[in-house]
C-alpha cells in the first residue's frame, strides 16, 4: 500500500512534512456533497461540487458539537472558512480511496454499527434503538451506513499509512545516543562584581553612548491621581409581598424549562400508510388511558407493545428541551403525579411518553421555591436600589466635573489622592486594571474631568480624576549618567571577567594544569561527572542559576585542547570545559523502554509520513473556491 502511494507523491512534499494539515470529518446528513442541482457550489474539488447547503448543514453540526454558541462577525466567517477547509480535505480523501479501489467492507460497517454502545441495550445491539436513532437523525439505513463507510474508509487509508512505518534500528540507536548521553565537565564562575570597582568609564565614553542610545533613555508618563468611593448601601427595610413572591414563582416555574432535563421513555409504534397510522393511534389511544387510570402497568404497556411487529421500547435519557416537536411538547407539559402523556404522533410513529424523573426547580419543594423566589425578589429590589444610588452618583460628579469635594460632601466620604504614579510599571492604584484604563482616556488624562462611574477591580463603584499628568520626555544627558554609566561599568565588567576566561585558556594551551591556574586567578573548579540530561537539576543542588550553566554545557562542543567556552548568566560570566562525551547505549534502557521508544518513534515517523501524503493530495487537487454570500455574511 505505502509503495502505490509513494510512487503517486512527489519529493516536493517533504517541505510540507509539519504544515499539520487536519480532515475535519464533519457527516452532513447525505452520501454525497453535491446538493441538489439548484444548490449552488461553494467549492469545486476536481470538479465535483460542494455545495451551500451540505456547508451551511456541516456549519450547523460544527455549532451544535461546540455547545450551540453561535459566533457572530469575523469570527462567525473563520469557522465558516475552517470548516469549509475540513469538507474540501474530506473530499479529497474519499477521492483519493475511491481511486485506489480502498473501502471499508459492509461486514465491517455492520460490525461497528452493532459495536456502539448507544445502540446496545443489556450489552447486545439493539435494532428497535437503531431503527429510532435513524428515525432522529431523518436517514435511512443505506444513508447513515454510506457516511459511515466513508469516515472508516479514510481511516483504513491513514491506518494503511501508519502500519507501513517501520522504524530502523538506526534511529533507535541514534535516539538513545543523545537522550541518554552523559558528559564530563568543568565549570568556573567568574562574579561581575569582581571587577566592578577597577571598570574605569570616562566621560567621553558616557557622552558618546549617551548620542548613540538616545531612544533609549526617556521619563516615564506619571500621574497624580484621586479618587471617591461610593459607600455601600443598607438594605434592612426591603420588604417583599405575596403578591410578588408568587409572580416570581410562576416566573421561575416558566423559566426552568429551559434549564432543566428530564428522564423519560417511550412505547412506539411505527407505521407506513394512513390505515397503518389509525390503527397504531387507536392501540396507544387504549394503552395510555389504561395508565393514566391504573387498569395497566408499565411493564404489561411494555410487553404488549414488545408483541407488535411494529412496536418498540425506547430509553430516551436526559433531555432539555430544544424546540417545540410534538414529543418535547408532551415530554415538557407531564409532571410526576400525571407522568404519561396522550398518544403523539410524528411522521413515521406515534408515541406515549412517560415521564421517570426531573432535574431542575420543578422537582423543588413549594417551600423551597417560595424562598428561592423571594430571595430572587429581594435581590432584583437591591439591585434597583444600588443602581439608583449609583446614578445619584454619577450625577453630582457630573454637576461638579472639575472637583471631587461636592462629590465627597453628599456623599459623607474623603476622597483618595496619591503621589506620583508611573504609567508605564503601572504602580500604586493604578494596579487596578479598571483604574488605569479608565484615567488612560484622553478627557481624563488631560481634560481634568472627573471620570464615569465605574466598578474596580474590588467590587467598588469610583469616580476618579487626574489631578496632574506629566507625558513621558527624552531623558537629559545629566538626568540619564546615572544608567548610563551603570550599563557601561557592567559592560565592562564583563569584558573583563570574559578577559579573564581567556587568559585561563591561554594558559591550559600553553599546556598548565587546570588546578594551578585556577589557583592563579582565584577561581574555583567545579566537576561533574556523568552528568545526564535527567539529573542536572540534582547535580545543580536544584539552584537555578547552575541548572542553567549545566543545560548549556550540553550545547558546548569539546574542544582540543580543553579551553572554556564563556557564557553570560546574569551578574557573572561561567566557562565550561566538556572533558568527556559518552553518547547513550540500548544497554543503559530496559526491554519495556526500548518498546516506549520504538512505539514513540514509530508514531512520530506515522504522523509525519500521514501529514506528508495528505499535503501531497490537497496540492496535486484542482480546488476551486466561490465568495457566495454564506461565507461573507
Amino acid at each position: 500500500m505505502m509503495q502505490y502511494i509513494r510512487e503517486r507523491a512527489t519529493s516536493k512534499f517533504a517541505k510540507f512534512l509539519f504544515l499539520g494539515i487536519g480532515i475535519s470529518f464533519l457527516g452532513f446528513g447525505g452520501s454525497s456533497m453535491m446538493g441538489s442541482l439548484g444548490d449552488p457550489a461553494v467549492a469545486k474539488v476536481n470538479g465535483e461540487k460542494i455545495s451551500t447547503s451540505v456547508l451551511t448543514q456541516a456549519y450547523m453540526n460544527h455549532l451544535r458539537e461546540q455547545g450551540g454558541v453561535t459566533p457572530e462577525g469575523a469570527a462567525a466567517l473563520m469557522v465558516k472558512k475552517n470548516v469549509l477547509n475540513g469538507l474540501i480535505q474530506e473530499q479529497v480523501m474519499q477521492q483519493a480511496t475511491e481511486k485506489m479501489g480502498i473501502m471499508a467492507s459492509n461486514e465491517a460497517v455492520r460490525d461497528a454499527i452493532h459495536k456502539m454502545p448507544f445502540l446496545q441495550e443489556n450489552g447486545q445491539f439493539s435494532k428497535q434503538r437503531y431503527q429510532y436513532y435513524l428515525q432522529q437523525q431523518g436517514l435511512t439505513a443505506e444513508q447513515w451506513e454510506n457516511l459511515l463507510r466513508r469516515d472508516m474508509t479514510t481511516q483504513l487509508l491513514i491506518r494503511a499509512i501508519s502500519d507501513s512505518v517501520i522504524v530502523p534500528q538506526e534511529s533507535i540507536e541514534a535516539f538513545a545516543k543523545i537522550d541518554r548521553e552523559k558528559r564530563d565537565l568543568s565549570v568556573i564562575s567568574v562574579p561581575l562584581a569582581r571587577f566592578v570597582k577597577d571598570a574605569i568609564v570616562t566621560d567621553e565614553m558616557l557622552a558618546a553612548y549617551y548620542e548613540s542610545h538616545k531612544h533609549e533613555f526617556s521619563t516615564e508618563p506619571r500621574v497624580k491621581i484621586a479618587y471617591v468611593t461610593l459607600p455601600e448601601v443598607t438594605n434592612d427595610e426591603i420588604t417583599v409581598t405575596t403578591e410578588e413572591v408568587a409572580a416570581k414563582k410562576a416566573e421561575i416555574l416558566e423559566k426552568q424549562k429551559a434549564t432543566e432535563s428530564r428522564n423519560s421513555d417511550q412505547l412506539i409504534i411505527q407505521f407506513s400508510t394512513e390505515d397503518e397510522k389509525q390503527t397504531a393511534l387507536s392501540a396507544l389511544t387504549t394503552i395510555s388511558d389504561a395508565l393514566k387510570a391504573g387498569n395497566l402497568s408499565f411493564e404489561e404497556a411494555k410487553a404488549e407493545i414488545e408483541q407488535n411487529p411494529e412496536g418498540l421500547y425506547y430509553q430516551t435519557g436526559n433531555l432539555r428541551i430544544n424546540g417545540t416537536q410534538g414529543i418535547e411538547t408532551a415530554l415538557f407539559g407531564l409532571t410526576m403525579d400525571a407522568p404519561y402523556s396522550a398518544p403523539v404522533v410524528t411522521d413515521n410513529a406515534v408515541h406515549v411518553v412517560r415521564l421517570l424523573a426531573i432535574d431542575g426547580d420543578d422537582a423543588l419543594s413549594d417551600e423551597a421555591l417560595t424562598a428561592k423566589a423571594t430571595a430572587a425578589v429581594k435581590q432584583s429590589k437591591e439591585a434597583a436600589i444600588k443602581a439608583n444610588h449609583e446614578q445619584h452618583f454619577q450625577e453630582v460628579a457630573e454637576k461638579n466635573a472639575e472637583s471631587l469635594d461636592l462629590l465627597a460632601q453628599t456623599f459623607n466620604t474623603t476622597p483618595v489622592e496619591t503621589d506620583w504614579l508611573s504609567l508605564t510599571e503601572k504602580t500604586g492604584a493604578l494596579k487596578d486594571q479598571a483604574t488605569f484604563d479608565m484615567i488612560s482616556q484622553e478627557m481624563q488624562l488631560v481634560g481634568g474631568k472627573n471620570s464615569e462611574a465605574y466598578q474596580a477591580d474590588n467590587g467598588e463603584i469610583r469616580i476618579v480624576r487626574v489631578q496632574a499628568y506629566e507625558a513621558a520626555r527624552p531623558l537629559t544627558f545629566d538626568e540619564a549618567k546615572p544608567q548610563i554609566e551603570t550599563a557601561l561599568v557592567r559592560s565592562e565588567a564583563e569584558k573583563k571577567a570574559r578577559g579573564l576566561i581567556d587568559a585561563i585558556n591561554i594558559e591550559l594551551a600553553e599546556g598548565k594544569t587546570l588546578a594551578d591556574v585556577a589557583a592563579k586567578h582565584d577561581v574555583t573548579v567545579k566537576n561533574y561527572t556523568d552528568l545526564s540530561a535527567v539529573n542536572i537539576n540534582e547535580a545543580a543542588n536544584n539552584d537555578p542559576e547552575i541548572a542553567a550553566v549545566l543545560e548549556q554545557g550540553f550545547s558546548v562542543a569539546r574542544t582540543y585542547p580543553a579551553a572554556f567556552v564563556a557564557l553570560s548568566i546574569n551578574d557573572h560570566v561561567d566557562g565550561v570545559i566538556v572533558n568527556n562525551i559518552e553518547p547513550g547505549k540500548l544497554s543503559d534502557y530496559t526491554e519495556e523502554e526500548l518498546t516506549l521508544i520504538g512505539q514513540y518513534l514509530r508514531s512520530d515517523m506515522a504522523n509525519a509520513e500521514t501529514l506528508l501524503f495528505m499535503q501531497g493530495l490537497y496540492d496535486q487537487s484542482q480546488i476551486e473556491v466561490y465568495q457566495v454570500p454564506f461565507l461573507t455574511e
